[in-house]
């Protein structure tokens, strides 16, 4: 009995993250070409921006159930996909690298998707998270192609494992770090965010 009300726990969520995720899409077509720099920093030899809004390029995939796509992760959790049948957003926003500066858009977070022919190297998967799984999307669903290769169903990110015990021991503690101040407080008002779960079908 709790394996059922599990499964249609999940059920829900997928459905109102599915409608989420139109929403969000929406929005994110009527923000295209307004690019605003909101941070700057160095890193490893990089300038690294932190923007707003969404590159001019961005258009909406029509009939994505008509087609196959590939997920790039680590090995446990395309295990875990595999189970489930759901993929969860990961942490990371879309980034553009070009020359020595890397761009974070920080608008465009949920889950990112590639074509089959397509390998981890040439849309940027880092060494670790290689393992892949293809799927097909449910009809309906809202899809972004970002650039050659590299597709998103718009969504909330995921919250890495760490910052979130940071901000329990916040809670615990009511000590607030400088460095966690402004997400920590925006979390206190927002809550923390859900990351988007997509319901897929899997390809054998």
């Amino acid at each position: 009995m709790l394996n059922v009300f599990v499964y249609f726990s999940i059920c829900l969520t997928c459905l109102s993250a599915f409608g989420h995720s139109v929403s969000r899409c929406d929005l994110l077509l009527g923000r295209r070409g307004q690019v605003v720099q909101k941070n700057i920093f160095e890193k490893e030899d990089l300038h690294v921006y932190e923007v707003s809004g969404v590159p001019l390029n961005v258009e909406l995939v029509q009939n994505p159930e008509n087609q196959i796509f590939r997920h790039y992760s680590s090995p446990i959790i395309i295990k875990k996909i595999s189970a489930e049948q759901i993929i969860t957003a990961g942490p990371t926003p879309y980034v553009v690298k070009a020359g020595g500066s890397m761009t974070y858009f920080m608008d465009l977070t949920g889950v990112f998707l590639t074509k089959p022919n397509i390998s981890a190297n040439a849309v940027g998967v880092v060494k670790g998270n290689s393992d892949y799984i293809d799927i097909k999307l449910p009809p309906g669903t809202p899809l972004l192609k970002l650039e050659e290769g590299i597709y998103l169903i718009p969504g909330d990110a995921g919250v890495r494992p760490w910052l979130l015990e940071k901000y329990k021991e916040y809670l615990s503690s009511g000590v607030l770090k400088p460095e966690y101040k402004k997400i920590f407080l925006k979390w206190d008002q927002e809550g923390v965010p859900n990351a988007l779960n997509v319901r897929v079908n899997l390809v054998k």
